[in-house]
């Protein structure tokens, strides 16, 4: 019987999902020790975690795939890009009232008859791939956020990243309450 994907990405989306839909700030606790965590570090916990306000308003270009959750935001008014792999996610839940859902923190055991780590369910390469992709579209919203900023143009394609087809009415109190899509965009 083939081993099947974590299901933990399917329900880090759900949740924060559920959070959105009922106007919670929806927080990633991540353990910035695992490998490809990309945070700043002089904001992680003596205890190696970091909890992360990934609410539509914290963020730009929020990105959750099956093996990386990606976006941009600022830390004391420093745009940081930020990379984790959801793996590495312990929790998500909701900032006004802790619900939502913890993850067990489990380290992977070896088959004692191939020496191989039974969880692995994608070649390595394949997550090389997602993560150099990932990280292109990284670089490509903080150069888009720059020219934003700045007002130059970009001057090469850009990978955009929307949460929506439907236009943005500039009066918050006329907007209809929707469900977070995203759409990626080329």
């Amino acid at each position: 019987m083939p081993l099947m994907t974590s299901q933990n990405p399917y329900i880090i989306r759900a949740i924060y999902d559920w959070l959105i839909d009922n106007d919670e700030t929806p927080q990633l606790l991540v353990d910035a020790s695992k490998e490809y965590v990309q945070v700043p570090r002089k904001h992680v916990g003596k205890d190696g975690r970091i909890l992360l306000n990934v609410g539509p308003k914290a963020v730009r270009g929020l990105t959750m795939g099956n093996d990386f959750i990606v976006f941009s935001t600022r830390f004391s008014g420093v745009s940081e890009e930020i990379c984790i792999p959801t793996h590495a996610v312990i929790g998500i839940y909701s900032k006004e009232n802790n619900v939502g859902m913890m993850f067990a923190e489990v380290s992977p055991k070896k088959s004692s008859a191939t020496g191989q780590d039974p969880t692995l369910t994608v070649d390595p390469e394949v997550d090389l791939q997602e993560l150099e992709r990932f990280a292109k579209a990284v670089v490509d919203l903080a150069a888009t956020v720059e020219a934003t900023e700045t007002g130059n143009p970009v001057t090469r394609p850009v990978t955009r990243v929307h949460t929506s087809d439907a236009p943005q009415d500039p009066d918050p109190t006329k907007r209809k309450k929707r469900k977070a899509q995203l759409k990626v965009v080329k």
